[in-house]
């Protein structure tokens, strides 16, 4: 006897979002102006993390392929990080592309998205944070480039101890 399954997708499915979780140990860290892949041994489990630095600008990038149920509509990318301070903002940036075939690969990505965060009151508590909701120009099927910056740079940077990255979710 076979047993055959049918796949039932209902709409109210789809109202809880589609998401890319991107983490720290699927990051591609450039050679210059990366930042740190760490793995942290917490007491109670082990995990990754991206320490962005707080006195040089330092990025990460990841790639994925679009799913087929990417609606063509507007992103929104949350940042989920931690740090030693109990004061301070940090400030990152996202920037994202997207290529098909026969698109140069190594192309100039988006226009980066900003945001402004303040650091949890409590050490090592986890702060999320996300700039408005914006057009990537994507398409489904499309081989995705995501970019996390920490412009440290920035005067409105003023956490002066590594940004650590937890994930990035892509919400689309």
């Amino acid at each position: 006897m076979t047993v055959t399954w049918d796949k039932v997708v209902y709409d109210a499915d789809y109202d809880k979002g589609r998401r890319a979780i991107l983490t720290p140990a699927g990051a591609v860290i450039p050679t210059t102006a990366g930042a740190e892949q760490k793995k942290t041994d917490g007491t109670n489990f082990s995990y990754y993390v991206l320490a962005f630095d707080a006195s040089a600008a330092e990025s990460a990038f990841w790639e994925f392929v679009l799913p087929d149920d990417y609606d063509g509509g507007n992103i929104s990318v949350n940042i989920w990080w931690k740090s030693t301070a109990t004061t301070g903002d940090a400030v990152f940036t996202i920037s994202v592309l997207g290529r098909t075939e026969g698109e140069t690969l190594d192309d100039t990505l988006g226009t980066a998205q900003s945001v402004t965060d303040t650091t949890s009151a409590t050490a090592g508590s986890i702060a999320m944070c996300a700039p408005a909701a914006f057009s990537p120009g994507w398409a489904v099927g499309d081989y995705i480039v995501v970019k996390l910056s920490r412009d440290a740079t920035n005067a409105s940077d003023t956490l002066t101890v590594d940004a650590e990255v937890i994930m990035v979710v892509v919400q689309y």
